[in-house]
């Protein structure tokens, strides 16, 4: 994820992901934080992968991952994982 945001297609990358709150698969979010991500979900398993805005205008990678018999309970977690990362300077 970091390689590609350094790349020339970023932008168009960034523009694919789902957004919190708006759209996609971070439509019913919780996060209160801007973010482009990607969700992703197996059995036992939920995640998260993208970019997410912080103070003073620095991005952050934030990759999260669940393991579990319950991973989909986790879903508040990974919100708040992107709210935490939101909140880095």
């Amino acid at each position: 994820l970091h390689w590609a945001w350094l790349q020339p297609f970023y932008p168009e990358l960034a523009a694919s992901l789902p957004v919190t709150g708006t759209d996609g698969t971070l439509k019913r979010s919780k996060a209160q934080a801007w973010a482009h991500l990607k969700t992703g979900s197996l059995r036992d398993v939920a995640g998260i992968a993208g970019y997410v805005d912080g103070k003073d205008g620095q991005r952050w990678v934030v990759v999260a991952l669940v393991n579990h018999p319950q991973a989909n309970r986790a879903r508040p977690v990974l919100d708040a994982v992107v709210d935490w990362a939101s909140q880095q300077r």
